[in-house]
């Protein structure tokens, strides 16, 4: 039951407004700031409490204590003084009264000193009325001194006054047992709270212990259900089994967590579908010409053609011409490997786009009339850019190569070009074809290494390394490229290249 009952509460907790997207740090912070409140709270208490018992034991030590004491020591200085009266009243020696009046003051100080010390207490009622019966004891002396006849005279004295004596004496006690009275009550009083005090300490530090445990097992729940979901994940992962994970009730650090396995599980099953399109790609690549190579060397050496030099120089021409196509295939992978590593050269100068625009248009003129595509350079006024001349006509060979490769005969290939429009505009030129188009959602993959878009008609097959050299290109010459095509309706790859 008591399980089912933190569970419940845990739950409850769980789903309080904001808990569920509060952060770890939110959720401790929330949980120690109640448990500090707690404290804080108990802290104020047992202040006000511990004021409560020193304010006691103040008035237990220095009021009802000290009154009990001076109560006594009245009543023996009420001793002397009513001996020194009686040897007056029997001695009839004036000294005897002078020395009484000089103890009866002494002793009126005290009490006035009791007094003060009890005012505003329940003992103040029975210190004024002692008060009073000393002072109507001391008149009544002074009234029998007067009145005192001679020694030598046979008149008898008058009465003394042992009568108010015995009533100031009772007084007196009184005072002396309500003091002690109250004494011990404040005492009691001062005990009871101190029991109260330990009381609500070992229940706030019970509850405090309570909650600050509830809150650990609480995070720790939400967390734990997550990481062993995650942990999950990563063992299917580990498996070559590529599953999202969706939405889960946990703090913001750990769904931003999953999201970014989602993301990791996302790029790794690209990356292993580019490692197969790259197997596939570069095997093809590299397959074809050695076969090619290695069934012409065959038919070379079984000497097939020995008859014939015009079969043989065809043979070692086929030869040479794989070898190159090989020797290109592997170059490029090399340069893409320079570029990414940020080790390739590049000779950066003054170029005129136009005119390497130009050479390479008819450089791949042959192609495209072999293709039977219009290849054509529109003619545009362009200022000098800063490019590296090779690595610029590398880029407009990708791109134009790219462009005939995608486009079915009897289609156009463009190469535009736009003079900027401020004085600090970066030069743009532009591929355009009418070829088979991409859609949206392939925009930009098409420039990730080894990626081959499908189009659903026969295209001739590549590395898938030309786009991805042309954006390295542009990168490195701080210049941006990017593609604009809609599926059947051809396609146009812009660049931008920075002012000389």
């Amino acid at each position: 039951m008591a399980a089912t009952g933190r569970a419940g509460l845990a739950r409850s907790l769980l789903h309080f407004p904001g808990m569920v997207n509060a952060t770890l740090f939110q959720r401790l912070t929330l949980g120690y700031l109640a448990i500090l409140f707690l404290v804080l709270a108990l802290g104020f208490y047992v202040t006000l409490q511990l004021n409560r018992i020193n304010r006691l034991a103040v008035e237990a030590s220095t009021v009802y204590g000290d009154a009990a004491r001076q109560a006594e020591s009245l009543e023996d200085s009420l001793g002397s003084l009513a001996a020194l009266e009686q040897k007056f009243h029997i001695a009839r020696d004036r000294d005897f009264y002078l020395r009484f009046v000089d103890s009866q003051e002494a002793f009126q100080g005290k009490l006035a000193a009791l007094v003060h010390l009890v005012r505003d207490t329940p003992l103040q009622a029975l210190v004024l009325e002692a008060q009073r019966l000393e002072r109507a004891y001391a008149a009544q002396v002074d009234a029998r001194a007067e009145r005192m006849p001679p020694q030598d005279s046979a008149e008898p004295p008058p009465e003394s006054g042992e009568v108010q004596v015995e009533s100031l004496v009772e007084r007196l006690h009184a005072v002396v047992l309500a003091a002690e009275a109250g004494r011990d009550a404040k005492i009691r009083a001062a005990g009871q709270i101190s029991g109260r005090v330990f009381d609500m300490t070992a229940t706030a530090a019970l509850v405090c212990v309570s909650l600050g445990l509830l809150i650990s097992w609480t995070n720790t729940r939400s967390v734990n259900r997550s990481i062993r979901l995650l942990q999950a994940q990563m063992q299917a992962l580990a498996k070559g089994r590529f599953q999202a994970i969706g939405r889960i009730a946990a703090p913001p650090e750990i769904q931003a967590l999953a999201e970014d396995f989602n993301r990791m599980g996302t790029r790794l099953q690209e990356l292993d579908e580019l490692k197969e399109d790259f197997i596939r790609h570069v095997s093809h690549d590299l397959r074809t010409p050695l076969t090619v190579i290695k069934e012409a060397s065959g038919l070379l050496r079984e000497g097939a053609v020995a008859g014939s030099a015009h079969q043989q120089d065809e043979l070692l021409s086929i030869i040479r011409s794989e070898c190159d196509r090989l020797i290109a295939s592997v170059n490029r992978i090399l340069d893409l490997s320079r570029m990414e590593a940020n080790m390739m050269a590049y000779r950066i100068a003054p170029v005129d786009p136009m005119a390497i625009a130009r050479q390479v248009v008819l450089k791949l003129a042959p192609l495209a009339m072999a293709r039977r595509i219009d290849l054509a350079l529109e003619p545009a006024t362009l200022p000098l850019v800063r490019a590296d001349q090779e690595q610029l006509s590398q880029l407009l060979e990708n791109l134009l190569g790219n462009a005939l490769k995608f486009t079915p005969a009897g289609g156009a290939v463009r190469v535009c070009a736009a003079a900027p429009e401020a004085p600090g505009d970066p030069v743009q030129m532009a591929v355009r074809d009418t070829g088979t188009g991409i859609a949206m959602e392939d925009l930009e993959k098409i420039f990730e290494k080894f990626r081959r878009i499908e189009t659903g008609g026969p295209t001739a097959r590549g590395t898938g390394l030309g786009l991805t050299i042309a954006k390295h290109i542009v990168t490195a010459h701080g210049g941006k490229i990017w593609a604009e095509s809609r599926p059947g309706a051809g396609s146009t790859f812009c660049f931008t290249l920075p002012r000389a």
